[in-house]
């Protein structure tokens, strides 16, 4: 088939006095929004002190994903898991694909708001929306995942990272996906999805296995997106 292009839009994080402009959009391109200048561990005063700050990071997500559908972005794209829990706390995964997060945020194993909002924010706004989470698998293993929610707020595809950073294993306690290299459709493509060291990897091991195939990758980072 033919090769899908796309227009990118940074969705800042501090309050702007006027809407994002729509991009001029090329034919066949989709535009895709993605969070810019955000420190997760910003917060000062009130709830978002401390432990708050998954909850008060969540709030901020949400916003994006509203301002960049005002954009007329087909999808947002945001960090890794960390720009959402910087400090390291998981919650249990409910976000398979074909799941539908935003109905089930309480388990047997704990509540996973921040999936639950996410999912609830791409169907609310009718945004497709591609996100990194810390995560308890149902074995108690933690994990870092990524999770790709269309409009309607139901999970299309998910994968786990496979390659770990030194410091993810040991101290954080993280352990690796056995998830194949995976590949999601998003906006009529399709995108291979990598999680920040994932993106190296290759080169340090010489094993490019997981990303040969589409031309396009998602791959967020601590900091962002590459």
């Amino acid at each position: 088939g033919g090769q899908t292009s796309y227009q990118l839009v940074g969705v800042a994080t501090r309050p702007q006095p006027t809407p994002i402009p729509r991009p001029h959009m090329e034919p066949g391109s989709s535009v895709l929004a993605i969070l810019s200048n955000h420190d997760p561990r910003a917060w000062t005063g009130s709830a978002c002190d401390g432990g708050a700050n998954a909850t008060c990071n969540l709030r901020l997500f949400e916003a994006a994903i509203a301002r960049g559908a005002a954009a007329g972005a087909g999808a947002v794209l945001f960090p890794e898991g960390y720009a959402l829990s910087p400090d390291f706390g998981t919650e249990p995964w409910i976000s398979p694909a074909g799941a539908t997060p935003c109905a089930a945020a309480r388990t047997t194993q704990g509540d996973s708001p921040l999936q639950s909002g996410l999912a609830c924010a791409a169907r609310r706004q009718r945004v497709a929306v591609v996100a990194n989470v810390l995560v308890r698998m149902g074995g108690g293993e933690k994990q870092i995942r990524e999770v790709v929610i269309d409009a309607a707020g139901a999970v299309v595809s998910s994968y786990g990272k496979r390659h770990l950073f030194p410091s993810e294993r040991w101290p954080l306690g993280f352990s690796p996906s056995s998830d194949a290299p995976t590949v999601a459709p998003l906006l009529g493509g399709r995108v291979g999805l990598l999680i920040c060291y994932e993106g190296v990897y290759p080169e340090l091991s010489g094993d490019w296995s997981q990303v040969d195939g589409p031309p396009t990758r998602a791959k967020p980072r601590g900091s962002g997106f590459r």
